[in-house]
């Protein structure tokens, strides 16, 4: 595990601008997106947090290295692509968001 330090230091070498503040802000919003997409809670928020991480990614790293995987823009841009669909989307009938919208409705 990197933690913060690790995760802007890794962002600065890459020349990332802002790394010392991104760094962290991802070194805590990659774990709980991900939580969050798992579970369908703040889905829509979520995935738009992927998508624009993913976007970042493909921009400042993965565009170097070709198309393909391993190191290539091929997984972030499936990954930016379905960060986009749960934004727009949202989450599905067995979500905490489904759940929640659902109780909310019959009060």
């Amino acid at each position: 595990m990197m933690g913060m330090g690790g995760t802007a230091g890794m962002l600065r070498q890459m020349g990332v601008p802002g790394a010392s503040l991104l760094g962290p802000l991802l070194a805590i919003a990659e774990p709980l997106a991900g939580v969050a997409l798992v579970i369908g809670l703040l889905t829509r928020i979520a995935g738009l947090g992927v998508a624009i991480d993913m976007l970042g990614a493909m921009l400042f790293f993965h565009r170097l290295h070709g198309f393909f995987v391993p190191m290539g823009i091929e997984f972030p841009m499936m990954l930016c692509a379905s960060g986009l669909a749960l934004t727009a989307l949202g989450a599905g009938p067995f979500s905490v968001d489904h759940a929640v919208s659902a109780r909310r409705t019959s009060n």
